[in-house]
């Protein structure tokens, strides 16, 4: 569904098939619409068609269904996306990058994203294995480091991972 601007009461959005399951919407800095599906993966509304478009979904993972969730953009304009598959990062020039536990990630199914002012953004997952600190550049992804329980955590198990404006990570 959706609400137009000033609209009091929400109506279907066409979006067809590919509308239902959804877990998360984001705006990017550029205008784009994208949907995170708990099964088909990344969705791009295109307005000319009027249509969700699939710009990332099982094939690319080679997985049977690829759920999508937390989705942010970074200063450098690059759409990170936590999937049941990995990190999925989108480059400026619309090339998809994946990174999982084959990259020093602490499991592969990641839920959540949320960027330091240095760079580095936190990870959290869907299994209880806390957090992860990780920097991209041009050579890949580095793991900076890892917060787990006894280790600068309660609890393993990280719903969110927020920082406010003084600096402070909320997890």
């Amino acid at each position: 569904m959706w609400l137009g601007p000033g609209a009091a009461k929400a109506v279907d959005a066409p979006l067809g098939e590919r509308g239902h399951a959804v877990n998360y919407v984001r705006e990017d800095s550029l205008g784009r619409v994208w949907l995170g599906h708990a099964r088909r993966g990344i969705l791009r509304w295109d307005p000319a068609a009027r249509a969700l478009v699939e710009e990332v979904g099982p094939a690319f993972t080679q997985t049977p269904t690829l759920g999508a969730y937390g989705m942010r953009e970074d200063r450098l304009r690059r759409l990170w996306v936590g999937t049941s598959a990995g990190l999925l990062v989108r480059e400026p020039d619309g090339r998809w990058r994946i990174f999982t536990d084959r990259d020093g990630l602490q499991a592969s199914w990641v839920r959540g994203i949320e960027f330091l002012q240095d760079g580095t953004a936190w990870l959290n997952y869907q299994e209880p294995v806390g957090l992860t600190r990780v920097r991209l550049d041009a050579h890949g992804l580095t793991v900076v480091e890892h917060k787990t329980s006894g280790r600068g955590l309660a609890s393993d198990l990280v719903y969110a991972v927020r920082a406010d404006l003084h600096g402070h990570v909320w997890a």
